[in-house]
């Protein structure tokens, strides 16, 4: 399923409304309404909103810090950096295609979602231009919980107090790993920047609890990015300069070696909406990042971006077999763990698990040891899809069978999707997912998957 990381709000403060608003737009090019085109996420709002936007009038423009514009007959897209949202003002009214879809406000207005982020608690650091940095240092805990299961965390780096204070709820679980996002566009917003403060936070949190921590990689951010004027999923894009990805994993590694150990790059790269460009690109960004991590730390693991495996229009189910034979990045080269996640009925798990096994002993990399670090079910009879689990305790049910019938098939870990269920519906049908709720309070599904893992994941297995 979809990592649906926190909206990134749309900063329209006093300085945004007027470039929204009132302010001059960008020189045009010279062009015409039958020579200009429209780009990717300008395309998709002006499709959305024909009427409103109107024809274009010229072709997109980039600014010097990194901002697009387009005029239209009807007025000016904007799509900013900052926040990665697109929008459309007529000088008085402005469309945003935000996270429930098009919505319009006056410009003097703002969505409650639109509320700007807190200050950081820590001034980004320059960029390092030698050696890496390293945070503070503290004893480590003693390692806690069960080395077999973990649990995923949604980080919320705007406003990231609750995810980290919620670390302590994965101790009480009983798990040894945690799965967490250090979002590339979140820790280097711009190139001679880096913003330590959270990922250092989070770090020494789990150090103290004793727990370990698998971080996954990804979104790319726009001053970086191959496409910038995508839209609001642009951070899917690969980088426009592979070097750049090379530095920035180097640098996150370098500064974390002695308490990471575990690297996941990318999120459901066979999804086309998650990877959109070819699989060799994915081999090639596969084959960079292994490359950097292992510089860094040589006995660093690097997981296989954990791979969706639906049966959705938009997944490539060949992905896994095309990346692992591919003539210029061969990916058997370049991963330590396979890695995918695992959502339906015993049967369905049972079927990706085949089809991974399969794909990896053809490739000759049949002794790779396999994650699973996404399975779950919501509490929510309406985000239950799979067979034999729908009610009330269907949640509780599939904590207690699923996670250890992939043990028994095979996988080295298991980690439950996720913590805690999410405060906005911007979770996508996947809102109830937490073992807790959006208050931290324990659901029964907490206690089952806790007994789960106490008992090692033999007893109450599902059968297929």
């Amino acid at each position: 399923m979809p990592l649906f990381s926190r909206w990134k709000p749309f900063l329209l403060g006093l300085t945004a409304l007027l470039v929204l608003g009132s302010a001059t737009p960008a020189p045009a090019q010279e062009s015409s309404a039958q020579s200009c085109t429209f780009s990717l996420g300008f395309q998709t709002l002006h499709d959305l909103i024909p009427d409103v936007v109107g024809d274009c009038t010229s072709n997109v423009v980039y600014m010097p810090n990194g901002d697009a514009q387009q005029t239209t007959t009807n007025g000016l897209l904007v799509w900013r950096k900052a926040d990665n949202w697109t929008a459309f003002t007529n000088g008085t009214t402005t469309w945003i295609d935000g996270p429930n879809g098009v919505q319009s406000r006056p410009n003097d207005q703002l969505f409650p979602w639109e509320s700007p982020p807190p200050t950081p608690s820590a001034a980004p650091t320059a960029a390092p231009t030698a050696a890496p940095t390293q945070p503070p240092a503290a004893a480590p805990a003693p390692p806690s919980g069960s080395d077999r299961f973990g649990v995923y965390l949604a980080v919320n780096y705007r406003n990231p107090q609750q995810g980290i204070a919620a670390l302590s709820k994965a101790q009480q679980l009983g798990v040894g790993w945690v799965r967490l996002m250090m979002p590339w566009s979140e820790v280097q917003p711009s190139p001679q920047t880096y913003r330590w403060d959270t990922t250092d936070a989070i770090v020494a949190q789990a150090r103290s609890l004793g727990l370990q921590l698998l971080v996954l990689v990804g979104q790319t951010p726009g001053w970086a990015n191959a496409n910038p004027g995508a839209g609001f999923r642009a951070f899917n894009n690969p980088p426009r300069d592979y070097a750049l990805w090379d530095n920035y994993l180097y640098q996150l590694v370098s500064r974390y070696k002695n308490d990471v150990h575990a690297w996941e790059i990318w999120n459901e790269p066979d999804i086309q909406g998650h990877w959109p460009a070819s699989t060799t690109e994915f081999a090639h960004l596969l084959a960079v990042a292994h490359d950097a991590i292992k510089r860094a730390d040589p006995d660093a693991q690097v997981l296989l971006g954990g791979l969706s495996m639906n049966q959705g229009p938009r997944t490539n189910l060949n992905f896994l077999t095309q990346i692992l034979t591919d003539p210029q990045y061969p990916a058997t080269q370049s991963f330590d763990v396979m890695n995918f996640h695992a959502y339906g009925s015993a049967c369905e798990v049972k079927s990706r698990m085949d089809a991974v096994k399969a794909a990896l002993n053809a490739a000759g990399v049949g002794d790779r040891p396999i994650w699973v670090t996404e399975t779950g079910l919501g509490s929510d009879p309406a985000e239950q899809r799979a067979q034999g689990f729908s009610g009330p305790g269907a949640q509780e049910r599939y904590a207690q069978q699923i996670p250890a019938l992939l043990l028994q098939l095979g996988a080295a870990k298991v980690f439950w999707y996720q913590l805690y269920d999410y405060t906005t519906p911007s979770g996508g049908g996947y809102v109830s997912y937490g073992l807790l709720d959006a208050s931290m309070n324990p659901k029964p599904a907490f206690a089952a998957y806790q007994s789960a893992i106490a008992s090692g994941g033999q007893p109450a297995a599902a059968r297929c």
